[in-house]
């Protein structure tokens, strides 16, 4: 039994040891671990206590671990301010982690919203040309005249004038001498509308 408390005694020491080196590992890390250390010791004493008080030769091994938990207290100690600053910074990586993370989805939003604004406009400025050329289209409509619409787009061109006319005889022009010709092809030969007929 003395043998098992001697290398637990002597686990327990290199274990402070190597805990206390510098850069051995985190300072938070190694304050956990000496945390976990302490409450196994107190456990342990708890139970030699006990042990105690039916068997005196306990005591020694009491007087042990209550050195050990003594060291592993002080270990605690001095590696709670370092915890603590690891702890702090640790915390303060994440909460710029989680800004950062909240920063690109706010731009990401904004870029996607930014696209759906431009989408609409084009979509806006399409239906307004779409309107307009409709718009175009009646007035073209509406200014042709009637007599041009029910003769299926067709016009009169006297001999001797610069204007195309509704009917035949417009405004003391030769009946006879005139000639019937597509509203298409009057534009195209130069003709202008006569503004009595139309």
């Amino acid at each position: 039994m003395r043998k098992k408390t001697l290398a637990a005694f002597i686990a327990a020491i290199i274990l402070s040891l190597a805990l206390s080196i510098p850069g051995f590992a985190g300072a938070l890390s190694d304050f956990q671990a000496a945390q976990a250390q302490a409450a196994a010791l107190t456990a342990q004493i708890q139970q030699v206590q006990v042990l105690a008080q039916t068997d005196p030769a306990q005591a020694v091994q009491l007087q042990a671990l209550q050195a050990q938990l003594l060291q592993v207290q002080q270990l605690i100690a001095s590696l709670q301010p370092a915890a603590l600053q690891e702890l702090q910074q640790q915390q303060a990586a994440q909460q710029a982690a989680a800004q950062k993370a909240a920063q690109q989805a706010a731009q990401q939003a904004a870029a996607q919203q930014a696209a759906a604004q431009q989408a609409a406009q084009k979509a806006a400025a399409l239906q307004a040309a779409a309107l307009k050329q409709q718009q175009t289209a009646a007035v073209q409509q509406r200014s042709m005249p009637a007599a041009t619409q029910s003769t299926g787009g067709m016009v009169w061109l006297s001999a001797t004038g610069s204007k195309y006319h509704s009917f035949n005889n417009c405004s003391g022009m030769n009946a006879a001498k005139a000639r019937q010709v597509t509203l298409q092809q009057a534009l195209s030969e130069g003709y202008q509308k006569c503004k009595n007929c139309w």
